[in-house]
């Protein structure tokens, strides 16, 4: 199963009646049952696993997030997340995309 997660980008700011345009981050699922969550982040890097890491390590729903790179010539970077009895590690992982999109969408060139 695939997902692809995304945020909302301007090319101009709509007081110029800019256009927006889905930036999508392609998200193959590996695994997803209930309290764990294993997802390859197609195309990312550290950068974008740290952000998540960090942010999912903040919320209290969660037990463990990490990131793994593997060979970084071959393998496509895995998020892992678990979170805590009752919680749905995919409805969070889904909440803190919309919160980083909301995050960023000020932001302009």
């Amino acid at each position: 199963m695939y997902w692809t997660l995304g945020v909302q980008q301007t090319d101009e700011s709509p007081q110029k009646g800019g256009a927006g345009r889905a930036l999508v981050m392609p998200v193959k699922v590996l695994k997803n049952e209930g309290s764990e969550l294993r997802l390859r982040l197609i195309g990312e890097d550290q950068a974008t696993l740290q952000l998540f890491r960090s942010r999912l390590n903040e919320n209290d729903k969660v037990e463990y997030a990490n990131f793994f790179t593997g060979h970084p010539d071959l393998d496509e970077p895995e998020l892992y997340v678990r979170v805590k009895k009752g919680a749905k590690a995919d409805k969070i992982v889904k909440d803190l995309c919309a919160s980083i999109a909301k995050d960023f969408a000020g932001l302009s060139n």
